[in-house]
């Protein structure tokens, strides 16, 4: 149960049917050399008057019939980011403990897709603040969704450095200080690239009553991962973290090595400001959900942005975005000359959505061919300024790189006299 393997699988097996633990496996491939499905597995199976269960019956099966977490207590939890419950379980086989950090009355829980973080312990990034890697802002960034989303868990799981330990993990990055990638290092030391397991995350989510997710990650590995616990994932949501000097390499090998979801292209960089800005941590993790959901209706991925660079070009109250893909520009990169070209259609469709947005002060947004637009910037940035009563899209039809295109609200507003 700690993975859903081939391997494991033919082990459990012997073992249910009270035989030594231990089996044989072998791939059976197609025709035409590649690796049999399970499709073509089950006709296999019928022709050659085979029985076949797939991973998921075995899983499910042990599911029903064994229990390997113990949920020990149950205590309120207020943070930074809203009021939360923890809950602490058990492992059964090896004694380890996690936690689940939940939002919201499990009982609604199977009733409804539930926001899901499974975040794996990283003490020097969580607890010391590291910025080697993202994972501290990935905790935080999903604990605002979920506080703002009014329900939702974060499974906390300890199993530090990918899975091979913080011992391991601090000689890892040893060698990443002499030149080796994340990959490399742990490849150095004898360990695959990445160890984690999510059986037990998925446990407690079973023991918490979530049958459906919207599962936040960038990493597909956990998509597959919880397929087989009968765990439905009906959504994805992007938790995108900005690079640093610091982790901007370890960023790029994630997305490189290990197949990571991370913004490639960027087409278009939105700051908006409004008359009532956001109070709350809450409030403004909502408008920026809203402002992904609007991207997502374009197949477009938003991205955040918080580097000291575009406060000093958008300022310090603006709400910052990168819209663009997870995948490298495919195309011509002066796709922002031609009126017609699908990326103009959408990103002029979603600025005059935006626009529209009540109580907005100043909308501003800057062009790129598809790379990061805020590197290598020219010192004086032309900034073209327009009122908010007209649509953006009407400067579409002329759009240029290195250019603030600035629609600020002409209304007075009505100051009160002490």
């Amino acid at each position: 149960m700690k993975r859903a393997g081939h391997t494991e699988a033919s082990v459990d097996l012997a073992r249910l049917a009270g035989l030594y633990p231990a089996g044989v496996i072998c791939e059976i491939q197609n025709p035409d050399g590649s690796m049999a499905r399970l499709p073509e597995l089950i006709e296999y199976a019928k022709v050659h008057n085979l029985k076949i269960i797939s991973i998921a019956d075995l899983i499910s099966y042990r599911l029903e019939h064994e229990r390997l977490i113990a949920r020990e207590a149950i205590a309120d939890l207020p943070t930074e980011f809203g009021h939360f419950k923890i809950y602490a379980y058990r492992h059964t086989l090896d004694n380890s403990e996690h936690v689940a950090i939940v939002k919201g009355d499990p009982a609604q829980f199977c009733s409804q897709p539930v926001l899901v973080r499974m975040h794996s312990e990283c003490l020097t990034g969580d607890a010391i603040g590291s910025l080697r890697c993202d994972c501290r802002m990935q905790l935080q960034a999903a604990l605002k969704m979920i506080d703002s989303a009014g329900l939702g868990v974060v499974v906390y799981l300890r199993q530090e450095g990918r899975g091979i330990g913080l011992v391991n993990k601090l000689k890892a990055y040893s060698l990443q200080d002499m030149g080796l990638d994340t990959v490399e290092a742990n490849e150095h030391l004898g360990f695959p690239a990445d160890l984690r397991n999510y059986g037990m995350g998925a446990q407690i989510l079973n023991d918490l009553g979530v049958c459906q997710m919207r599962l936040i990650t960038n990493n597909p590995r956990k998509i597959a991962g919880l397929k087989g616990y009968g765990l439905e994932v009906v959504d994805r949501v992007p938790l995108l973290i900005e690079a640093t000097s610091y982790n901007s390499n370890y960023l790029s090998v994630k997305a490189e090595k290990l197949g990571h979801w991370m913004l490639q292209t960027y087409l278009m960089t939105i700051a908006l400001q409004w008359q009532d800005e956001p109070r709350t941590v809450t409030e403004w993790y909502k408008r920026l959900e809203n402002l992904r959901l609007l991207a997502k209706t374009y197949n477009l991925l938003l991205q955040e942005e918080v580097r000291p660079v575009a406060k000093a070009v958008f300022g310090d109250s603006a709400l910052i975005v990168h819209l663009g893909f997870e995948q490298p520009l495919v195309g011509n990169p002066d796709w922002y000359q031609h009126t017609d070209h699908p990326y103009t259609n959408a990103i002029a469709q979603i600025l005059d959505t935006v626009a529209l947005s009540p109580n907005l002060k100043q909308l501003e947004f800057i062009i790129s061919p598809g790379s990061d637009p805020l590197i290598g910037l020219q010192v004086q940035l032309d900034r073209q300024t327009f009122s908010l009563t007209e649509q953006p899209s009407s400067v579409c039809d002329h759009l240029q790189t290195q250019i603030i295109y600035s629609f600020v609200d002409s209304t007075p507003c009505k100051r009160s006299l002490a």
